[in-house]
């Protein structure tokens, strides 16, 4: 099997940097990583991706939508992969993916564990699917990854990954409880989506010094510390 990777990214410099040193150390290589960025400021990459410099013309869910929907005709391998520009990913991630698709198309998470470096808190939350960031298919379903991606991007709505985990009811999929994952927020640069960008809303954590995440991801916690708020 040959594995692609996607990451859509666009103005996240410190996350791209961080998701290189995560993807460098996976127990499994892949062949393949498309990067289709539409920053204004393009991403500095150093492991040979595939470059898709895009220009600026959407915001938030649309320019996820349109990233998705460029990095798409690249793809040449049997599996992918959608790893973030702004995610933390354990050594194994890569192989927990090979290993639940030998006998489904589709493959993720059954929940998202969400820390902000900037406000120091931490939320775990299921989730309907799985988050775009834990999210690994069979090549064959690139067609309804595109058309989440067009649905998404029509409605400027932040569900690419619902419309798509949607959009495979009754096939052969699955959602395990394998934490490889941590969907980390609050990184300077551009806003990311979602609720785990927001200040805390009552229903987070707080986490001063860094103890939960951590436990999360051991001494890499410590590439965080120096984004917290002052």
């Amino acid at each position: 099997m040959q594995i692609t990777l996607i990451t859509p990214t666009a103005d996240q410099p410190n996350g791209v940097v961080l998701l290189e040193k995560y993807m460098s150390t996976q127990t499994e290589k892949f062949h393949q990583w498309i990067v289709a960025d539409d920053g204004i400021e393009h991403a500095s990459l150093t492991m040979g991706q595939t470059h898709l410099v895009r220009p600026r013309q959407h915001e938030g869910a649309q320019s996820l939508a349109s990233n998705i929907l460029a990095a798409l005709p690249h793809v040449s391998g049997d599996i992918v992969i959608i790893v973030e520009h702004d995610d933390y990913y354990a050594k194994d991630h890569i192989s927990v993916c090979l290993d639940r698709l030998e006998h489904v198309k589709a493959t993720g998470s059954k929940w998202q564990r969400y820390y902000n470096v900037y406000y120091r808190t931490h939320r775990t939350m299921k989730n309907i699917g799985s988050a775009l960031c834990n999210t690994a298919f069979r090549a064959e379903l690139i067609p309804h990854v595109e058309r989440a991606a067009q649905k998404a991007f029509s409605r400027n709505a932040i569900g690419l990954d619902r419309f798509f985990w949607d959009s495979l009811a009754g096939m052969a999929v699955e959602t395990h409880d394998i934490n490889t994952v941590v969907g980390i927020k609050g990184l300077p640069g551009r806003k990311g989506l979602g609720i785990g960008h927001k200040p805390p809303d009552g229903r987070s954590t707080p986490d001063p010094d860094l103890n939960q995440l951590r436990a999360w991801i051991g001494d890499d916690a410590e590439s965080y510390a120096q984004y917290g708020r002052v």
